[in-house]
């Protein structure tokens, strides 16, 4: 999205633009039942907001409410070991091939996004994290 600006101050028309944006998205979300984490974007990829926390024990999804899922990593968070250790993860528990995801923001942040390249489809990516998540609970 191209954003109008003047001396770095947005428009009136580009907020606005933003906010239709935002609120369709997230009418699009609770229209399909499905977290505002988990979306499908509009070339077929799904994309989910993650929230990770690098230095755990084991690498497990710790929460699939809110905003983003809650994931712990057992990797530092330096010289890019925990976004290594996420992708891993990420893979092993959507049951996808490493090469089909890619982090599109969040390099250097725990507030990640991650981009699925496969025939999966957002509703299952849920379920998959959530059964991840239900079965850490479980233990």
């Amino acid at each position: 999205m191209l954003l109008s600006s003047v001396r770095g101050f947005m428009t009136s028309k580009a907020a606005a633009n933003i906010r239709r944006s935002a609120a369709a998205a997230a009418s699009a979300a609770s229209e399909s039942g499905l977290p505002v984490w988990v979306q499908t974007m509009p070339d077929g990829a799904v994309k989910v907001a993650a929230h990770v926390k690098p230095g755990a024990k084991a690498s497990q999804v710790v929460e699939t409410a809110g905003d983003a899922v809650g994931i712990q990593l057992a990797a530092p968070a330096r010289d890019g070991e925990a976004n290594q250790e996420f992708l891993r993860f990420m893979a092993d528990t959507l049951g996808v091939r490493k090469h089909q995801l890619s982090l599109i923001a969040g390099h250097k942040s725990r507030d990640k996004v991650l981009r699925i390249e496969s025939s999966m489809t957002a509703s299952a990516v849920h379920t998959r994290l959530q059964d991840s998540a239900s079965d850490r609970s479980a233990k």
